[in-house]
């Protein structure tokens, strides 16, 4: 770039001050994110992200008791393992900067960051309610994005290239419990009891639940003091306000808006979800990565960089994870 902030300078400080911030942004408006990504797995490449998958941990007959009198041990092996495989997604977003606004900086370095810090902010801003709105996108829509919680909740869809519509594969799904079977029914903490008990398995207990503005007031409504306060006279859970329902956070989120896959959106759930047994993979070279600025278009008077991200967030085991629904509305 011309004057005393070229293209270098502007790529050094989008890469080292803006871009932490842009992911910082991102990351810590969702307490799935924020959970995950710290956590978060890196992969170098390939054409999936495939995981070993146990559905079945003691199989009768393999191993086990015997008699030390006269015993013929079997040489068979019981297959209990599967493979799960998820395809990479990838997000981009450009940082613009045209020719006119650089001969408007004059020699002036603060205007010039000024600038660059208010795109970096609407970038935040954009990849952030992107990622946002997709993790909570109707099952099966949009490819190339990343998995929803409806895809993994979903009851007979292909999740992780694994068929959940084969009753071999009920392994593979998440656990449901219904208000009713067919109609919207008003909400109880025993059902709220029953969905979390129903999702554990001794010390493997859900991390906490989401669900949407409307339905975390009903848990409210029902919910005794203790469960609404703590001793700060307000119980938070990752920076978010909570009600605990048998030691699991309940976490309200406006994108948790149930994304009116239920007819007139009359018909409400809460989900829990382990966080122990998801992943949030990222591509190691594609960790929000900044491509530098370069000029761009016929008449070469536009700088762009561009941020990507590869990766995807999906569950390993959904029977750890579990949804109450048919709440009325």
């Amino acid at each position: 770039m011309p004057g005393v902030f070229n293209d270098e300078e502007a790529t050094s400080l989008l890469r080292e001050r803006f871009a932490p911030k842009i992911v910082d942004q991102i990351f810590q408006s969702n307490p799935l994110f924020k959970t995950l990504y710290e956590g978060r797995s890196t992969f170098d490449g390939g054409r999936t992200l495939s995981h070993p998958v146990m559905y079945e941990g003691d199989i009768e007959g393999e191993g086990g008791e015997f008699d030390v009198s006269d015993e013929t041990f079997s040489t068979e092996t019981a297959d209990a393992f599967n493979v799960s495989s998820f395809r990479w997604k990838a997000y981009q977003f450009p940082i613009k900067i045209h020719e006119i606004e650089i001969a408007e900086f004059g020699n002036s370095d603060a205007r010039a960051i000024n600038l660059l810090a208010a795109r970096s902010q609407r970038a935040a801003m954009a990849l952030s309610s992107r990622l946002g709105k997709h993790l909570f996108k109707e099952a099966g829509v949009g490819p190339k994005q990343i998995h929803s919680l409806n895809d993994a909740f979903a009851q007979a869809n292909v999740y992780g290239g694994i068929d959940r519509s084969q009753a071999s594969n009920s392994w593979w799904q998440t656990k449901q419990q219904e208000m009713h079977a067919t109609t919207a029914t008003a909400l109880t903490l025993r059902k709220v009891h029953d969905t979390i008990e129903d999702c554990s398995e001794g010390a493997i207990r859900p991390t906490f639940g989401i669900t949407d503005l409307a339905t975390y007031s009903k848990i409210w409504d029902l919910a005794l003091t203790n469960q609404r306060y703590g001793d700060t006279r307000r119980t938070v859970f990752l920076g978010f306000p909570a009600i605990e329902v048998d030691g699991v956070p309940i976490i309200r989120m406006k994108q948790a808006d149930n994304d009116g896959s239920d007819g007139a959106n009359t018909k409400r759930k809460i989900r829990f979800l382990n966080t122990d047994f998801w992943e949030f993979s990222t591509h190691s070279a594609y960790d929000f990565f900044v491509r530098p600025f370069r000029l761009v278009g016929n008449d070469g008077v536009v700088w762009v960089a561009r941020i990507f991200w590869m990766g995807n967030v999906y569950t390993t085991a959904p029977r750890y994870n579990g949804e109450l629904i048919n709440i009325l509305a």
